[in-house]
């Protein structure tokens, strides 16, 4: 019955899934689905991303949708093989309310209209490799390492926080996302991930840049616009450094990251026309954070905090170059004496 031609199950270990073993390979199946009812009540004025109560129309809205998760499907295979530990994720959450194409893809405002058909976020996508000696690789697309603690230990993270588009439910609410921290999000990436020594442990990774995004849009005054760019010749650059321990029954985990972004052809608009001027011009996005999490028997506190330049708000690189920034450096190479 041991032998490699039988699936075996595994012991059941609530909340790990089920995992299946059939040769030198374990198969594990997990995931999760939530359903909230959410009554939301704005103020009027403009909508601000990552508002707690957002709305530009100033008129209430019901929905019937996911949290700060979707919904999630989740499948994991492990090995074995010559002294190396080998993964291979792949993560699909899908939320129930109907899709809609636009710039976030499946986490764009839904479309609460009949014959619609829910959206997949497939946004994990990795294998990694490695073992207790060496430290392990990864490769492929998971949560970023800047931020991605402030969002695992959102409060709001099994419930649903800041409701976002309520009248037109996406995949997800935005939680904390954009009141207290930026969205980690999910990332290509290649990153290592060292042993862990003395509750020690460090990870660095080079990931795939992102745009300087205008999320301020197409209608709002030339001074609300940032400065955009789709051009990148060097990738961003991510890092962490974890301490964990166990005083008693008192856990505690700190956690410090860094991010960094060369954003190069950087365009702005001008007296609010679509007509972008001020190319060539560069900036580089440098942020921080650090963390503490502490738990005791049933309690836990968080405390984060980070800073950035040129980070934007609520999404990476959301607004994150202001016009005026990008003007000084049109006008500081328009102005320079000629060189003779």
């Amino acid at each position: 019955m041991n032998q490699g031609n039988f699936v075996r199950v595994a012991k059941y270990v609530p909340g790990k899934g089920l995992t299946f073993k059939t040769g030198p390979i374990d198969i594990n199946l997990s995931g999760f689905i939530n359903g909230f009812y959410t009554f939301n009540s704005p103020g009027g004025g403009p909508a601000i991303a990552g508002g707690v109560s957002t709305g530009s129309s100033g008129f209430d809205s019901s929905g019937v949708r996911n949290g700060l998760l979707p919904a999630g499907l989740i499948l994991k295979l492990s090995t074995q093989q010559q002294g190396w530990d080998i993964d291979a994720v792949l993560g699909m959450y899908p939320g129930m309310n109907n899709a809609k194409n636009g710039a976030f893809n499946a986490n764009t405002g839904g479309s609460p209209v009949g014959l619609g058909t829910p959206g997949i976020d497939f946004r994990q996508i990795y294998v990694t490799f490695g073992n207790s000696h060496v430290g392990t690789f990864k490769v492929g697309r998971d949560l970023g390492l800047f931020g991605g603690d402030a969002i695992l230990n959102d409060a709001t993270l099994l419930s649903v926080g800041a409701t976002g588009s309520n009248s037109a439910p996406g995949n997800t609410s935005l939680g904390r996302i954009g009141v207290g921290y930026v969205y980690a999000d999910w990332i290509p990436q290649i990153t290592y991930t060292t042993p862990k020594i003395a509750g020690v442990q460090a990870s660095v990774g080079v990931f795939q840049p992102l745009d300087e995004f205008q999320y301020a849009g197409s209608n709002a005054d030339s001074t609300s616009y940032s400065a955009s760019s789709t051009q990148h010749s060097s990738p961003m650059i991510q890092g962490k450094v974890t301490y964990e321990a166990t005083f008693g029954e008192v856990k505690a985990k700190i956690w410090a990251s860094f991010l960094i972004q060369h954003q190069q052809n950087l365009q702005y608009l001008d007296n609010g026309t679509s007509t972008p001027t001020g190319t060539h011009h560069a900036a580089m996005v440098e942020a921080g954070d650090i963390g503490a999490k502490v738990s005791y028997k049933g309690f836990e506190g968080v405390a984060y905090y980070y800073r950035g330049s040129g980070l934007g708000t609520t999404g990476l690189f959301f607004d994150g170059v202001a016009p005026m920034a990008a003007s000084a450096i049109l006008k500081a190479i328009t102005c320079r004496p000629p060189i003779t």
